[in-house]
């Protein structure tokens, strides 16, 4: 039912049947004439207030929305410069006897690991039992050569192991 007399109820209708249809006979199946939003083609057919001029290029344009928001992958990390040479030359006044005041733990291992790498053999097992240990809580003289072993032993730690127990 349109009452189109009075000019504030033209668009008065009885349901939501009859206000589609009113705006269809209005429109006259014309589409909007606004350019498709996803091929760009104008909107000639369908409903006043159409975006799309199909249902393929509703369907493309929403998975070109989809795309859009999800985030592309961040870029890989620059890989982490090798501590093992700097972690060579920081155990050497250890294990040739010149500094004392580690523990007898970590001077067996540092040694193995000295040794391993002298006789040109892998020194990865004896590497691994150092990243076991914590570096703030082992035995270590304050001065420049212990700060600069545990320094070393610091970065070592996070390079081997990369999901650290907390």
């Amino acid at each position: 039912m349109v009452r189109g007399a009075e000019v504030l109820m033209r668009g008065v209708t009885c349901s939501a049947a009859c206000r589609t249809s009113l705006t269809r006979r209005r429109n006259g199946g014309r589409g909007s004439g606004r350019p498709c939003g996803a091929c760009g083609t104008p909107v000639t057919a369908g409903r006043a207030d159409s975006a799309y001029c199909d249902a393929a290029c509703r369907q493309k344009a929403y998975r070109r929305r989809i795309a859009d928001r999800t985030p592309n992958p961040a870029p890989a990390p620059a890989p982490a410069p090798n501590p093992v040479p700097e972690l060579l030359a920081a155990l050497i006044p250890f294990v040739n006897g010149t500094t004392l005041g580690i523990s007898q733990t970590l001077y067996k291992t540092l040694y193995r690991v000295h040794t391993a790498h002298l006789r040109g053999h892998d020194p990865a097992e004896h590497i691994a039992k150092l990243t076991s240990l914590n570096p703030d809580r082992i035995k270590n003289p304050d001065t420049d050569k212990g700060r600069r072993l545990r320094a070393s032993l610091r970065a070592l730690r996070p390079a081997q192991n990369p999901h650290p127990q907390p």
